[in-house]
C-alpha cells in the first residue's frame, strides 16, 4: 500500500495562524523600539520645533496598533491570557497599555492626571523584555532570586546597624556629619558600601584622629562590598540556571507535542484515505 505524507488542514492552518501572529508581533516590538526612539527624539527641542507633530502622531498611531495587538492576543488566548503561565507578563503589557493609551480619552487628556499619563508610554520599550527569551530569562531569575535577596539583605542591614552603632560610638564625638548618630552613620555606611570616595573622603579623615580606625573601615568593606555582592551574584546565577534549565524543559516538551500532534494528524489523514480506498472498493 502506498504510504502518505499529508498533513491534515486543520493542522496546517494552525501553523499559518501561529506564523502570521509571530511576524505581527515581531513587527509591535520593532515598532516600540521605533516608539522610543520618537519619544528621545521629542526631549530635543531643535528637533521637536522641526517635526514634532509628526512624531507625536507617529507615537499616537503606536498606540492604536499596540491597542489591536492586545486585543489579537486576548481573542486567541482567551482565559489563559490573565491565567496562564504568561499571565504576569500580560498583566504588565495590559497594565502599560492602559497607562499609554489613558492621555489619549479625548476631553479626558485635558485632566492633569491624564497628561501625566503621557509619561508611562514610554515604558513601552519594557515590553520587548518579554518578546526577547533572553531578556525574559534575566528577569525571571532576578525576580526568583528576590526571596533569598530578602534574607541576604537582612543579614546585611543587621551588619550595618551593628557597624552603625560602633560608628557612632568611636567617632561620633569628632565627626559628627558622618557619625552623629546611627542614621548618620548608615548612610556613610551605605557610600562605604559603594567604595564612591570612601578611603579619601571618610576613611583617611577618620584614621587621622583614630589611626585603628582602619580595621573598622577594612573589615566592614570586606563583609559589604565584597562577601555580601558575592552572595547576590550567587543567587542570581543559580536562579538564572535553575530558570534556564526550566525553560529548555519546556521547550523540549513543545517540540515533542508538537511532533506528536504533526504525526497523529498524518496517521488520521492516511486513516481516511485508506478507508475512502474501501469504500471504492466495494
Amino acid at each position: 500500500m502506498a504510504s502518505f505524507s499529508i498533513i491534515s488542514p486543520a493542522f496546517s492552518t494552525r501553523k499559518a495562524i501561529v506564523k502570521v501572529t509571530r511576524k505581527f508581533y515581531t513587527f509591535c516590538n520593532l515598532l516600540i523600539v521605533l516608539n522610543a526612539l520618537a519619544f528621545g527624539l521629542l526631549t530635543d527641542i531643535s528637533i521637536a520645533d522641526r517635526i514634532g507633530p509628526e512624531l507625536e502622531s507617529f507615537c499616537d498611531l503606536s498606540i492604536l496598533i499596540f491597542i489591536v495587538e492586545l486585543l489579537i492576543r486576548l481573542s486567541l488566548e482567551k482565559g489563559r491570557f490573565f491565567t496562564g503561565r504568561n499571565r504576569y507578563w500580560n498583566w504588565f503589557d495590559t497594565i502599560i497599555v492602559v497607562l499609554s493609551s489613558a492621555a489619549q480619552l479625548g476631553t479626558f487628556s485635558s485632566f492633569r492626571v491624564f497628561r501625566i499619563f503621557r509619561v508611562f508610554r514610554q515604558l513601552n520599550i519594557l515590553r520587548v523584555v518579554r518578546s526577547a527569551d533572553k531578556l525574559k530569562l534575566i528577569v525571571e531569575a532576578i525576580f526568583n532570586a528576590i526571596p533569598g535577596m530578602l534574607w541576604t539583605t537582612i543579614l546585611f542591614v543587621i551588619i550595618m546597624y551593628t557597624y552603625a552603632l560602633l560608628g557612632s560610638t568611636f567617632f561620633g564625638n569628632e565627626f559628627p556629619d558622618w557619625f552623629g548618630n546611627v542614621w548618620r552613620s548608615m548612610y556613610s555606611l551605605f557610600q562605604i558600601m559603594t567604595l564612591e570616595s570612601w578611603s579619601m573622603g571618610i576613611a583617611r579623615p577618620v584614621m587621622d584622629v583614630y589611626p585603628a580606625a582602619w580595621i573598622y573601615f577594612v573589615t566592614y568593606v570586606l563583609i559589604a562590598s565584597y562577601v555580601i555582592l558575592n552572595i547576590v551574584v550567587a543567587l542570581v546565577v543559580s536562579s538564572l540556571q535553575e530558570v534556564t534549565a526550566k525553560n529548555e524543559s519546556r521547550k523540549s516538551q513543545k517540540l515533542s507535542k508538537d511532533a506528536l500532534q504533526e504525526e497523529i494528524d498524518k496517521l488520521r489523514q492516511q486513516i481516511d484515505v485508506v478507508n475512502d480506498m474501501l469504500k471504492n472498493s466495494k
